[in-house]
């Protein structure tokens, strides 16, 4: 898995908040600055993959900062996205002149933001664990192929782990199996009745076999079952 640099250069606390927060679920380590010279060190130090730059800060603003960048060999092909409050065509001739791949006007939301890095960079999740993937404010938990005990115990340190730091939604995608066996069931017990104890509202993907069986057995009864990760999610919504 690779872990992508991000340098987010902003004078604006609460914007450099909003791009830390939307690569999150995501392997990248984000430095920060709070204005250009600051953010020429920073990118100096970290050849990151990626700059996401405001237009207006003082000291060194945007345009001055990324002149510098595109001048310099060693850190010119840095793809770079501009953050601006101002979107007329002759601000943005000027920065995609300047060989800015990318901007965003201001205001704008997280998933504004990961459309235009997603041109660029190949962002994976982050894996909480071995079968344990942050998807935003969900705990992903992917079934293993194969149920060995030391599977299983990770699982559960993991569930239990998530659950005291405060995991809210948590989803258990058992969609690549077909049938159930007994350890499945236990495992699907022990998920569902950490759950309740915690207040939890779990719920499994499974195919529509699977979500059958689930009901005949008493432990895994209870199970909230769906077919899909989206439906999953969309039933946090309601």
């Amino acid at each position: 898995m690779t872990t992508y640099k991000i340098v987010t250069i902003d004078d604006s606390s609460v914007i450099r908040k909003i791009v830390n927060k939307a690569f999150q679920p995501f392997d990248c380590c984000v430095s920060e600055a709070e204005n250009g010279a600051e953010g020429l060190v920073v990118i100096y130090r970290e050849k990151p993959d990626l700059i996401i730059l405001d237009l207006t800060m003082p000291v060194m603003n945007g345009i001055e900062m990324l002149e510098k960048i595109k001048a310099d060999p060693s850190v010119k092909d840095i793809p770079v996205i501009m953050l601006t409050a101002e979107s007329s065509k002759d601000v943005v001739v000027q920065i995609i002149k300047l060989g800015v791949k990318d901007y965003i006007s201001k205001p704008f939301q997280s998933d504004q933001l990961m459309e235009r890095v997603k041109k660029y960079l190949a962002l994976e999740e982050k894996k909480v664990s071995q079968f344990f993937i942050k998807d935003n404010d969900i705990d992903i938990l992917v079934f293993p192929d194969k149920m060995s005990t030391h599977a299983v115990t990770e699982i559960k340190e993991q569930l239990n782990t998530s659950i005291k730091e405060g995991a809210k939604k948590i989803i258990t995608d058992m969609s690549k199996d077909d049938v159930l066996n007994s350890s499945a069931i236990q495992l699907i017990g022990f998920i569902l009745n950490s759950c309740k104890k915690a207040q939890i509202k779990p719920i499994v993907i499974a195919k529509a076999l699977v979500a059958k069986e689930l009901k005949e057995y008493e432990e895994t009864a209870s199970a909230i079952t769906c077919l899909t990760l989206d439906e999953a999610k969309k039933s946090y919504e309601s």
